[in-house]
């Protein structure tokens, strides 16, 4: 079997509910397994953002997935969902917990977690599943000592 051939049945079993009906979603619902975490990063990940004015062939609300994000700053992006987020959120929330690790800072992440997910379906829980630096000062001190997700401080600090 050539690798595109494995790959293409591989994709049709993930789509087929019949075969998926015994897979991670099944064992977690059954608990013969515990849910695995998934740490998702934001940005050119789940998302793409970029200044108002920077692409103007891209406009907030002017295609589909596209949205204004207005930061405190004063500052205001225009916010690109990757096409098919939303179902790949459901699939993987059967079986994983989500949680987001960005050097952007929280209230970036936080506002754009409000628009991919505005019912908190998949990312809830965020004061304590959001491993963002607080602010600028943290996140400086992030950058310039090279820190990583298992450097941060406990997220439960920033409730």
């Amino acid at each position: 079997m050539t690798e595109k051939l494995c790959r293409t049945a591989m994709l049709s079993d993930l789509l087929d509910e019949d075969k998926r009906a015994l897979g991670p979603g099944f064992l977690v619902e059954n608990n013969l397994s515990h849910k695995l975490n998934l740490i998702f990063d934001v940005d050119h990940t789940l998302i793409f953002a970029f200044q108002v004015g920077e692409n103007r062939t891209i406009q907030p609300g002017g295609a589909k997935d596209t949205h204004l994000l207005k930061l405190p700053s004063g500052m205001e992006m225009t916010l690109v969902v990757r096409q098919g987020l939303d179902q790949m959120l459901r699939y993987l929330s059967s079986f994983c917990t989500f949680y987001v690790y960005s050097h952007g800072l929280r209230e970036y992440i936080l506002k754009i977690l409000e628009i991919i997910d505005p019912k908190e379906e998949y990312f809830f829980k965020r004061a304590t599943r959001v491993l963002a630096p607080k602010d600028e000062s943290e996140q400086k001190r992030m950058r310039a000592t090279h820190k990583s997700l298992t450097d941060f401080k406990d997220p439960r600090d920033y409730s």
